[in-house]
């Protein structure tokens, strides 16, 4: 008869701990009904605490801590307007407000809102992600934006992304097709702020369209330091550089370059600062070096004509050209041909003044890989 009062007072205990105590907890205290709190209690009041749980507004479970077998900690908050918009509050003026650790996800969130998470901060930094394995966030959205970041401080940056890894990059988009822009830059609603960055890296044949109704600007060496050679360049799929301009606008490029008119353009000489001066440049069908000079004949009315010590080995085919000064010479012609990177002239009085000029079509390796054909078939693009 004691071990039965030492059960009914056991049984009394637990129903004085439990919220909310209920008949149907009561009964639960003795299973078998042989009046003992036994075993079998044991595991029926494990299982009735797997159940939803009802507690006062001023309990709390601080300093407790969950070990799950299978049986997940449910926390479920559904308040009127009155009580604010929060299901879960945390709080925490010295450290870390929530620390997630966990084989797979650490927090996962889905929401039928419009945010999934919402991180304000008014100073410092609003959340910080460490990651050592996968991604540092994930997110997936079939709503509106996947991650939407603001700031409300006119020296800070909406977005910043930085990997501290060397060669590895600080940002990677890539849109959903080749019809979409991968990166859109500006407000899509104002034609006065927008640019586009497109491209699709899955696509071998990809594209890359910069697009702005206003002004796209590359600043070379932005901190003046002329110390240092800024450069903008392009290169090819083997690394060559293509095509490349310095920070003084001295550009190169490793191939044709091709323009309806060819203009080079310069301080005026007379009114420097207040004019500039333009020139249309030659040009021909074919890709030609030119080469001029003046020359006065020796006594006996000739004279050798010196050519850089290139020419020969850059230059092909020959055309020749003089112009007698002073005075008419009907005699003067080309007596020897270029040979060793020079030709004679004759025929001339003595110290008579000779300009001449000769032309040469290019032979260098370029010119012979890339043949020149001054009639070209539109691509359509």
């Amino acid at each position: 008869m004691r071990r039965v009062r030492l059960g009914l007072f056991f049984g009394a205990l637990l129903l004085s701990m439990a919220p909310e105590a209920s008949i149907a907890q009561e009964v639960v205290l003795d299973v078998n009904g042989d009046g003992v709190v036994g075993p079998e209690e044991s595991l029926a009041v494990a299982e009735q605490w797997k159940q939803a749980a009802k507690a006062a507004n001023d309990h709390n479970h601080l300093g407790q801590t969950w070990v799950g077998a299978n049986n997940p900690l449910d926390i479920f908050g559904q308040f009127d307007s009155s009580v604010g918009a929060y299901a879960l509050s945390v709080t925490n003026t010295h450290g870390n407000a929530i620390l997630a650790a966990a084989a797979a996800a650490g927090i996962w969130i889905q929401t039928a809102g419009t945010q999934g998470v919402l991180v304000s901060s008014s100073a410092g930094t609003g959340m910080t992600v460490v990651e050592s394995a996968g991604n540092g966030v994930s997110v997936q959205s079939a709503g509106a934006n996947g991650v939407t970041a603001t700031s409300i401080n006119p020296t800070t940056f909406g977005g910043r992304f930085i990997n501290a890894a060397p060669g590895g990059p600080g940002l990677y988009a890539q849109s959903g097709d080749d019809a979409a822009p991968d990166i859109i830059l500006g407000r899509n609603d104002d034609t006065q702020d927008r640019g586009v960055i497109s491209s699709s890296p899955e696509d071998l044949d990809s594209k890359i369209f910069l697009r702005t109704y206003d002004l796209i600007a590359i600043h070379l060496d932005d901190d003046n330091n002329l110390n240092r050679n800024a450069v903008f360049r392009i290169l090819n799929g083997s690394d060559d550089i293509v095509f490349e301009v310095d920070e003084f606008g001295k550009a190169n490029a490793d191939g044709e370059v091709s323009a309806a008119a060819l203009i080079s353009k310069a301080d005026h000489p007379l009114e420097p600062g207040k004019k500039s001066l333009q020139h249309a440049a030659l040009t021909a069908p074919e890709r030609l070096n030119v080469y001029s000079g003046n020359v006065v004949l020796n006594e006996n009315g000739e004279a050798w004509v010196e050519l850089p010590e290139y020419f020969e080995a850059y230059n092909e085919d020959f055309r020749y050209q003089l112009t007698p000064v002073g005075g008419p010479a009907p005699n003067l012609h080309v007596a020897e041909k270029v040979r060793e990177n020079r030709f004679k002239i004759a025929g001339g009085a003595p110290g008579l003044e000779v300009s001449w000029n000769v032309t040469g079509a290019r032979r260098d390796a370029y010119a012979k890989a890339h043949p020149f054909a001054a009639e070209q078939e539109e691509s359509g693009e």
